[in-house]
């Protein structure tokens, strides 16, 4: 390998220090691709680093930075993961999708500056500028012992921060129609199996009655309960909006959301929910927060001018403001689609019953009679069967209708890569809590069947987030 750098490598080392980074990145980027992993490479790679800082163009700095930190030399490796930390430093809490370049953080300068020293040093180190590995190491042999440098730090999440849409078209309308129907078929399922379990229970009740001495069956019991069960579940229809509110907030903690502090997580999201709800008629949707640290979003109501959106404040407090944006948006689809209506019957009659079989589940645990704990353990296993035999008439539709509000929502913000992000925050936040709590929440499961990403795949893609790249 010749012992002094070739002429357009110092051409490009030349232009970054002339602060002309477009030729810099130019030429810089023509030597790192024809030289691969070379010493000379490694000197253009960090070099480019530097012009993409200059430049602004962060995104593909980290990602450079990146692949330096895999590199078979300790000091660049060192190097690498500290510009890398540099590079990433969050907006707000644990966001880290809003990067700046160098000189629009003046807070931080006189650290960006040093690192660019650094970078020349390590350009200039060596006999003709070539990095010179450390002693035992050479570029064909395994990474050094951590015993011999300090050993780098874990990496964090990078998101890639793909430029949003500043001019689109809507995309053509859907046929609904197996949608709607899917939906119809979702509440006949349910009332199928509801009026399946109180056929079995006034059944087992008589029969119960019959062998006992002494005791006639309740004739009442033998009446066809479909009409009086089909007006039932259209009151609660009529009604859910209003029955969700007291459930929400005595057992969840839910408050009012005010419009000003939605706009403090995200200015977007307020503009879009007062724009698209003037184009369309309507009032604006209720807002409201559970104190909830597990990113949740979820709408009930029976009709756009009853409809309620719901988040959490870890969702506020871990999302972006695009990201917040799009999943209002999504939730606008659900309103848009009808689909909320029937998703809100079914909170309403299978969160209570979760409630008992939690009710159940506690007394089992604080009771000392073993038969007693038997006998309250049972109780507690039926109720928790009712309670999957309920939610499950709705998980097709739970599933799909996610289809169709993640597609409109895309359509009204020009975003899916903030919505992207915005799911896959989730699923990381969802994974998070249940890793602090050591166990799933009693919150996260009663309310999966509405959550845009279920606790299930949370638990899964979460926890390999910090483990690989998006």
């Amino acid at each position: 390998m010749p012992s002094h750098p070739e002429p357009s490598l110092e051409a490009g080392l030349s232009a970054v220090k002339q602060g002309d980074y477009q030729s810099a990145i130019a030429t810089l980027e023509a030597v790192a691709e024809g030289v691969g992993n070379s010493n000379i490479g490694l000197q253009a790679q960090i070099a480019l680093v530097v012009a993409y800082t200059k430049s602004g163009n962060i995104p593909k700095a980290i990602a450079l930075c990146e692949t330096l930190t895999q590199s078979q030399n300790p000091e660049v490796q060192q190097w690498a993961n500290r510009t890398l930390e540099q590079l990433t430093l969050p907006r707000k809490g644990s966001d880290v999708t809003s990067l700046m370049p160098f000189e629009q953080d003046k807070g931080t300068q006189g650290q960006k500056d040093t690192g660019n020293r650094e970078a020349f040093e390590l350009l200039s180190k060596g006999a003709g500028g070539e990095i010179t590995p450390s002693s035992g190491s050479s570029p064909s042999s395994p990474l050094p012992s951590p015993a011999n440098y300090e050993k780098p730090k874990p990496l964090t999440i990078h998101w890639r921060q793909a430029t949003r849409a500043k001019t689109w078209q809507q995309k053509q309308k859907l046929n609904l129609i197996l949608f709607r129907l899917l939906m119809a078929g979702t509440f006949l399922a349910l009332f199928w199996v509801i009026r399946e379990l109180v056929v079995l229970v006034m059944q087992f009740l008589n029969t119960i009655l019959v062998k006992l001495p002494y005791l006639d069956p309740i004739q009442l019991l033998y009446v066809n309960p479909t009409s009086l069960l089909l007006l039932v579940l259209l009151i609660l229809i009529g009604v859910s909006p209003w029955l969700l509110d007291r459930i929400l907030t005595d057992f969840y903690g839910q408050r009012e959301l005010e419009r000003d502090t939605l706009k403090r997580y995200s200015q977007e999201a307020v503009q879009i929910l007062q724009h698209h709800c003037q184009r369309q008629g309507w009032q604006l949707p209720k807002l409201a927060v559970l104190p909830l640290e597990s990113p949740l979003i979820l709408t009930y109501g029976n009709s756009p001018r009853t409809a309620r959106i719901v988040v959490s404040q870890g969702l506020l407090e871990q999302l972006a403001d695009d990201e917040i944006a799009t999943l209002y948006a999504s939730q606008l689809g659900h309103i848009i689609h009808w689909d909320f209506v029937v998703m809100s019957l079914i909170l309403l009659i299978t969160i209570p019953i979760y409630k008992v079989y939690q009710s159940f589940y506690q007394c089992a645990d604080r009771t000392t009679v073993r038969i007693w704990r038997w006998v309250v353990s049972i109780m507690a296993s039926i109720a928790y069967v009712v309670w999957c035999l309920l939610t499950g008439t709705a998980l097709w539709l739970s599933q799909l209708r996610l289809y169709y509000s993640d597609r409109l929502a895309v359509d009204i913000t020009g975003n899916p890569n903030g919505l992207v992000r915005a799911l896959l925050k989730i699923a990381i936040g969802i994974a998070g809590d249940i890793q602090k709590q050591e166990h799933t929440s009693w919150q996260l499961e009663s309310l999966n069947i509405v959550a845009p990403v279920g606790y299930q795949q949370s638990i899964c893609l979460g926890s390999i987030a910090h483990n690989t790249t998006f």
